[in-house]
């Protein structure tokens, strides 16, 4: 006689997409890692209720493998699937097993910003510092829209081996990242860090003075 946990693995790849929603969220109770490959493959699922039901069915597994299929569906464009894992993320960031797929998807500049965003986000809340020197790059590589959350990030870690990149962020002709890069320079406070913000503002009082 089939068991619940059969029962559910089968429902959650029925052509009825109300069956494959149930079972989705009745995997969540049942919280049984001998589920999970079933669930990762319900993340391929057309139907985003039952992405989101997959994801966190995961959540209440929550073991590193749960942990690593949960980040890999950050990229997920259905507003309700990347909440989920936004939540999730905003709870796990600490999880060092992670780290390879944040790295991944904040250098993937195939991926939507907002996808990017979190996963930099991710990695300065977790503390991860071991991303330093990537985060780093990223304040040369990436667009504009993301400077922001990467100096933000850079700002939490205050890690001197930004202040190279902290001063290209200088040079940004978006005021609030300038400013950002400004304060994280002086968190930092080592003699290059001071010296970079003595000849930011010397040049800035120099542009500003009348010829």
């Amino acid at each position: 006689m089939p068991t619940q946990r059969d029962t559910l693995i089968s429902e959650l790849q029925s052509p009825d997409v109300a069956a494959r929603q149930a079972a989705a969220l009745a995997l969540i109770d049942l919280a049984d890692p001998t589920t999970r490959d079933a669930l990762i493959t319900a993340l391929q699922d057309d139907d985003t209720q039952v992405r989101r039901g997959a994801i966190r069915a995961l959540s209440a597994i929550n073991d590193d493998e749960s942990a690593l299929a949960i980040v890999q569906a950050l990229p997920d464009r259905a507003a309700p699937v990347r909440r989920r894992v936004v939540s999730w993320l905003l709870k796990n960031a600490h999880r060092r097993v992670i780290v390879p797929v944040l790295l991944a998807l904040a250098t993937d500049d195939t991926l939507d910003l907002a996808a990017r965003d979190y996963a930099i986000m991710a990695l300065a809340q977790g503390d991860h510092r071991e991303a330093i020197p990537t985060i780093n790059q990223l304040v040369q590589e990436a667009p504009a829209p993301l400077q922001r959350r990467i100096l933000h990030s850079l700002m939490r870690f205050a890690d001197a081996s930004s202040v190279p990149a902290l001063q290209l962020a200088l040079a940004s002709e978006d005021a609030p990242t300038r400013k950002i890069a400004m304060t994280t320079l002086q968190q930092i406070g080592t003699p290059e860090a001071l010296a970079a913000l003595t000849t930011h503002k010397l040049a800035t009082q120099e542009e500003d003075t009348p010829s």
